[in-house]
């Protein structure tokens, strides 16, 4: 709702966004709005519907990504608590060096990129957004969860044929806190889960780019792939 005089004023204290003029606007209209209009031009209005869609959208963006690869590291050391070495001990599938890694750098600097992401060509034929509904839908967090399971499943399964099928499934003994000569194929195979991790990590954020749109064809109307 939009308004500049005073009988204006009811009308903008009970919409869900009520713009005042700014220029041209009274002071009891600024006073019950929500938002001035400084130029008093309504193509504002515009640009700034659509950079608050291209903040939430990016939110999204950078919420489901960090949680999906949080979800993936997770469930890849839990499950690899069922490596036992010869003291009953559980081998972790990646070191505690790597877990800093991929959180800090691996992570952190693709979500860092979600947040500063332009607008997508379509955003502004989309419906609103429901004021009831926040940054987590139950479309988002089906997703966060279906990445999450499914980038962990890759990485175990890249993990177990290092560890015991070019390997010779030996965990060694003690192979968390040091290297020794039996603890060569443990190092192999989380060197590989850590690579696979690694790029996972990078292809789910450039499929975080658009969240309706195929990796291949991200432009509208495009007909050439990888069209980013």
């Amino acid at each position: 709702m939009t308004g500049d005089e005073v009988n204006d004023s009811p009308s903008l204290k009970r919409a869900d966004v009520g713009i005042a003029m700014g220029q041209g606007g009274s002071d009891v209209a600024k006073d019950a709005s929500d938002i001035i209009l400084t130029d008093d031009n309504f193509a504002s209005i515009l640009n700034a519907i659509e950079e608050g869609r291209r903040i939430f959208d990016n939110i999204q963006k950078f919420v489901l990504h960090l949680l999906a690869e949080n979800i993936a590291q997770a469930t890849t050391l839990l499950v690899g608590l069922a490596f036992k070495d010869e003291s009953s001990i559980s081998v972790f599938p990646l070191s505690p060096v790597e877990i800093l890694w991929f959180i800090m750098i691996t992570s952190g600097m693709p979500d860092m990129g979600l947040g500063f992401e332009i607008a997508a060509p379509d955003i502004m034929q989309r419906p609103p957004q429901s004021l009831k509904r926040g940054v987590f839908t139950l479309e988002g967090m089906l997703d966060m969860l279906v990445y999450g399971f499914w980038t962990a499943a890759l990485c175990l399964s890249s993990f177990v044929p290092v560890l015991f099928g070019f390997g010779d499934g030996d965990l060694g003994q003690g192979c968390n806190k040091t290297y020794s000569k039996a603890c060569d194929t443990v190092f192999r195979a989380r060197a590989t889960c850590f690579a696979c991790l690694t790029w996972f990590s990078l292809f789910l954020a450039w499929e975080m780019v658009s969240m309706r749109r195929s990796f291949f064809r991200m432009q509208p109307g495009s007909k050439r792939y990888f069209t980013q």
